[in-house]
């Protein structure tokens, strides 16, 4: 009974070192496990699905246009947020009226524009391109405005449409953005 008893005894103990042995290896093993993880999630050989969304401006947080009217002329300035841009070729404005109330080649002024400098670059979808950072400014004379609310039916409102479209350098391209002005109030709240 005694021989017995001892062989329980060391089996017991046997029993209790291999487990324990076992719980040490797991936590190493867990260990080795973590520290792999991290070193794959910061590897930079890892795709973008595998890395943390990036968090992008709404579209008017992105580039803040401001409208400024003189006597003389009509300024339209874009404060761009860092690491976002503009491009200089989807800049386009056109004058309307309530009696052509969509845009038409006949209202097209965007050769009218006179457009602060850019950053000439290579895009990959569009090729040569120039875009703005920062700041982008373009500016239309009063005189050609009130030339094309004359040629508009005397009781019809006239209207600007403005468009432009820009990106994040994150990888980002928001869609092309309108914003539609009132010529009436482009005329009579000069600066």
């Amino acid at each position: 009974m005694m021989r017995y008893s001892k062989y329980l005894q060391n089996s017991l103990l046997q029993t209790i070192l291999v487990m324990s042995l076992c719980l040490s290896n797991a936590s190493v093993i867990a260990e080795q496990s973590h520290a792999i993880n991290n070193s794959v999630a910061t590897s930079p050989n890892n795709s973008a699905l595998d890395q943390p969304r990036q968090a992008f401006l709404a579209v008017e947080e992105a580039f803040q246009l401001d409208i400024q009217t003189s006597e003389t002329q009509l300024d339209l300035i874009w404060v761009i947020a860092p690491n976002y841009y503009l491009y200089r070729h989807a800049f386009e404005l056109r004058y309307l009226d309530e009696a052509q109330p969509k845009a038409s080649a006949a209202g097209l002024i965007t050769d009218q524009l006179l457009l602060n400098r850019g950053l000439k670059t290579h895009d990959d979808y569009f090729g040569p391109v120039e875009v703005y950072y920062h700041q982008a400014a373009a500016s239309i004379k009063i005189s050609s405005l009130m030339a094309l609310a004359k040629q508009s039916e005397p009781d019809k409102k006239g209207y600007l449409l403005i468009k432009y479209q820009g990106c994040a350098e994150a990888g980002l391209c928001y869609p092309v953005q309108s914003q539609q002005i009132s010529l009436d109030n482009v005329l009579s709240n000069p600066i």
